[in-house]
């Protein structure tokens, strides 16, 4: 009997082929103050993925560094300036490992914190580099996007509606004079860099807040930019392979500056075809209620499907969205975490080749780790 049921408990799973997720722990973590950005990375080479966060309010950095046995626990504090609203890692000097760049809200520049080779970092190795961003900086990232070997910073300069590329050169400092490129109204909450059309150049993409839509730098033209329409008010923006098709899509935040302010929230999905275009995806776009402010992308069921996690800021909670194969459709949960979750990144921290979700949660001046349990199939099989 026992026999006869686990195989009707497989069939109606496996027919249904509904993989929804279910919290099975959670570890609450302290860092600086008013943290908002989270980035996962091995910083020392050990093969663990640390936790690294911004914490704007004090002006620092917090890294949690994986233990094979104690796993993350204890943050190591670094000072990295005024007001840090925006992280990348990257080997900005050639030697192996994961250095920071940080951007410095209401400044003229970023920071970059050189790793020591052993995964540490110290006031000795930070640099302070100048940037011409109107009226300040906000966001960031890096890519070699002349393709000379060495990396270069991209910023936003939000109220002329530009993005601007610092080259670096081969002393690893970077020339005053920057590539600057006019994008769509406004590019200001974030931006990404992805080879979107697989030519093997990085381009940039930004949310356009008063175009409804995003903008698109390809990296083989760094002269214009091209819009993609979307739902109103983009707000935050995220690329991954969302239907494991090879080719990169574009996910979309929407909501208001106000978090208050309760129209237009939600998530648009625009699956890529690998050579530039892209269409929205089925059932999107996508209601969301209590503030959408980030979102990320991961196997967090360790069904080798990814679901699609995105933080409310209003609601203190995550909503995950997992993929019901059988309908072509995503179906929504939610799962509280702590007050005014910001930032999100998702990877396997534990090494049970399982992804883990990590949300900063601003007001309450803590990350969580969300630890999710294989679909019901699984269990069903053991």
């Amino acid at each position: 009997m026992n026999f006869l049921f686990r195989l009707l408990a497989i069939y109606v799973v496996a027919t249904t082929l509904v993989c929804a997720v279910e919290l099975n722990d959670s570890k609450t973590l302290r860092v600086g103050k008013s943290p908002n950005k989270v980035l996962v990375a091995d910083l020392n080479k050990d093969g663990l993925n640390d936790i690294i966060v911004s914490n704007q309010k004090d002006g620092t950095v917090s890294i949690f560094y994986n233990d094979i046995n104690k796993g993350v626990t204890e943050a190591k504090l670094l000072i990295v300036g005024k007001n840090p609203s925006e992280l990348a890692v990257a080997d900005v000097n050639n030697d192996g490992v994961f250095d920071l760049v940080v951007a410095n809200h209401e400044t003229s520049n970023f920071h970059i914190l050189l790793n020591d080779l052993s995964g540490e970092f110290n006031n000795l190795n930070k640099k302070k580099y100048n940037v011409k961003s109107a009226p300040h900086i906000h966001t960031l990232g890096v890519a070699d996007f002349n393709r000379d070997n060495v990396l270069d910073v991209v910023v936003d300069s939000w109220r002329d509606s530009k993005l601007s590329i610092y080259l670096g050169t081969r002393d690893y400092k970077y020339q005053e004079v920057a590539i600057s490129i006019p994008v769509k109204e406004q590019p200001r909450t974030n931006l990404v860099v992805a080879d979107l059309n697989n030519d093997k150049w990085p381009d940039i993409v930004t949310p356009a807040t008063k175009n409804s839509g995003v903008s698109i730098v390809w990296g083989n033209n760094l002269k214009e930019s091209s819009l993609i329409e979307t739902k109103t008010v983009p707000f935050f923006v995220a690329v991954s392979d969302t239907n494991l098709d090879g080719n990169l899509d574009i996910l979309v935040v929407h909501r208001n500056g106000n978090f208050n302010d309760r129209q237009h929230e939600g998530i648009s999905l625009l699956l890529g075809n690998g050579a530039g275009q892209f269409e929205s995806a089925k059932g999107f776009p996508m209601k969301l209620d209590g503030a959408p402010s980030s979102v990320a992308v991961g196997d967090i069921n360790g069904n080798k499907w990814p679901e699609i996690v995105i933080t409310n800021y209003r609601d203190n909670s995550i909503s995950v969205l997992s993929f019901n194969q059988g309908s072509g459709t995503y179906t929504k949960e939610s799962f509280p975490v702590g007050k005014r979750p910001e930032g999100i990144a998702i990877a396997d921290i534990n090494g049970d080749q399982i992804d883990e979700v990590i949300v900063t949660n601003r007001e309450s001046n803590n990350i969580v780790i969300l630890y999710f349990s294989p679909p019901l199939i699984n269990k069903v099989l053991q």
